[in-house]
């Protein structure tokens, strides 16, 4: 019988909209805290997107859009004694919501190992989809621990700091688009018979 303890830090899907009851703030650099000590995200900057605009680590995108992100990680470790031969899972993720709205894929794993002394991780190029929905979403640092390996899919639980901010614009439905060229048209046939002749 293999025993398994799987205590998700950082990694409860909470609900980031702008509804939300606080302020995220998105950070090139953002210590994220965990049980064994801590993950430094560090360097975080957008490469590109496929649809839309972007500026250091933020982004404006079209649903669905590519974007590729560039990072540093080092783990911190702190204290392990109180669970010898646990292994710790570090990753990066999107936020709750983003995954329950198509964002894909959810996260990049970036340390799946023992319990050592502090770890620089090196730099990081991640590829994902943003979600189809229409909102605010947020990406940065997640982890877990466990007895065996498992395959990890938290998501990340931000606590008024994330490593990227991603919105994703509403864009107009053809119908919607139709009724405006159709008010145009109207708009200017009555302009045109307004014209005085002469």
């Amino acid at each position: 019988m293999t025993r398994t303890l799987s205590l998700t830090l950082i990694a409860a899907a909470t609900v980031l909209t702008s509804a939300s009851a606080f302020a995220v703030t998105a950070a090139s650099s953002v210590d994220y805290g965990n049980i064994h000590g801590y993950t430094t995200i560090s360097n975080a900057t957008i490469a590109s997107v496929s649809g839309g605009t972007f500026s250091g680590n933020e982004a404006t995108v079209t649903p669905g859009a590519t974007l590729t992100l560039n990072f540093d990680a080092n783990i911190h470790f702190v204290n392990a004694d109180y669970c010898p031969g646990c292994i710790i899972q570090e990753y990066v993720a999107w936020d709750g919501t983003a995954i329950g709205n198509g964002a894909s894929p959810r996260q990049l794993g970036l340390y799946s190992g023992g319990i050592l002394s502090d770890i620089g991780l090196g730099s990081f190029t991640w590829t994902t989809s943003a979600p189809t929905t229409p909102g605010e979403y947020f990406i940065g640092g997640a982890s877990t621990l466990q007895y065996n390996y498992v395959d990890v899919n938290g998501s990340l639980g931000v606590n008024n700091l994330a490593s990227y901010k991603v919105t994703v614009a509403a864009v107009p439905e053809p119908e919607s688009m139709a009724l405006l060229a159709v008010g145009l048209l109207v708009v200017g046939a009555h302009t045109l018979r307004q014209r005085p002749r002469g």
